[in-house]
């Protein structure tokens, strides 16, 4: 806050202060309190600090995810305190998306590009006819996706409805939520967008997305919906999707490396999520009809005499800690019995701390 306070408005040391001044009028222009020159002047001011001592690029749309912070401005809260707030939020929940990496003498957003890819990845995990149906479209999920992660969703939101988006962020304190919130607006809406799949092309399916979807969450009892599938987005997503996203250093990671930034610009996995055997137990002591969720998971083998073997094997080049491979024998009635469950899952969860 003190820097802020001393801070000498010297817009210059800014390259995109212009760009900043293109979207304040664009930003929230419906709003009557827009229109003030005060408003307009510190909103000005909370963005460019922001860029400058942090040391980014302007992205539009981040105007408006500083609208609900400035707005908490009264006599009791300076805009210092505005700016701490918004400054500590970012830094909580989007510590790297909009860090510029150099690559190549130019500076890339190496981790805003691979969050597309992430994202691919978790909804085609949860419904792949809805990512089939866009890459039909010949949509890029750069279109779709950037725009509403830089923004946090808050976009086209209705102020009072954009405070219960940022209290659930926070409320979950888990950086990875962006992702969760993505999936579940998209299955949010699955029925709609597949209800227009007749627009097949980029042409009519992308501003249908852009605008009809986000009017889909205009009312509280609609955003609570649409967050409460986020969360069984999150609960239901295998735990190999945030692995990936530690392993690639996708928060932790303040330094990258010049193959830390190419890894990260031409990110791709499989499309196939692991499922980690833990993960294969806890379903199955949960599942009520046992016998059938065995013979699902292990494609229609006899378990009930030989029961499940898993085998971990380790690909790091390096050894360290515990070295793998290793087998664990489980019998067939572990899933039964939930002392015994809990036993196998903990040893499995210890096993994956050393992958």
């Amino acid at each position: 806050m003190i820097a802020f306070r001393k801070w000498d408005k010297n817009f210059s040391r800014m390259k995109d202060a212009n760009v900043v001044d293109n979207d304040l009028g664009r930003t929230r222009a419906d709003e009557p309190f827009m229109h003030r020159p005060q408003t307009l002047e510190n909103l000005k001011l909370l963005c460019c600090f922001y860029c400058i001592q942090n040391n980014l690029r302007y992205q539009q749309g981040l105007l408006e995810l500083i609208v609900p912070f400035l707005l908490l401005k009264n006599n009791d809260f300076p805009l210092e305190k505005c700016y701490a707030y918004f400054n500590a939020f970012m830094t909580k929940f989007c510590p790297s998306m909009l860090m510029p990496k150099p690559l190549h003498s130019k500076y890339e957003l190496p981790h805003l590009v691979s969050a597309m890819s992430f994202c691919e990845i978790l909804l085609n995990y949860h419904n792949p006819d809805l990512l089939n149906l866009f890459k039909s479209c010949e949509i890029e999920s750069e279109a779709i996706i950037v725009p509403w992660i830089v923004t946090f969703f808050i976009k086209d939101i209705p102020l009072e409805l954009s405070y219960l988006i940022l209290d659930r962020i926070i409320n979950r304190n888990d950086k990875n939520y962006i992702f969760y919130m993505m999936i579940g607006f998209f299955l949010h809406n699955q029925n709609t967008i597949i209800a227009n799949r007749e627009m097949d092309d980029y042409a009519e399916m992308l501003p249908f997305i852009r605008r009809t979807l986000k009017e889909s969450i205009q009312t509280r009892e609609t955003l609570l919906k649409w967050l409460d599938l986020a969360d069984q987005v999150e609960a239901n997503t295998p735990k190999s999707f945030e692995a990936h996203l530690k392993f690639y250093g996708f928060f932790e990671k303040d330094l990258l490396s010049e193959n830390d930034i190419k890894g990260l610009m031409s990110f791709q996995i499989g499309k196939i999520m692991a499922i980690y055997p833990f993960e294969l137990l806890e379903f199955l002591a949960r599942t009520k009809n046992t016998e059938m969720a065995f013979k699902s998971v292990t494609m229609e083998r006899e378990v009930e005499e030989d029961g499940i073997n898993f085998t971990i094997v380790d690909f790091r080049m390096e050894k360290k800690d515990l070295y793998l491979p290793f087998t664990i024998d489980i019998p067939v009635t572990a899933h039964t019995d939930n002392s015994l469950a809990e036993k196998y899952i903990t040893v499995l969860k210890l096993s994956l701390i050393h992958i």
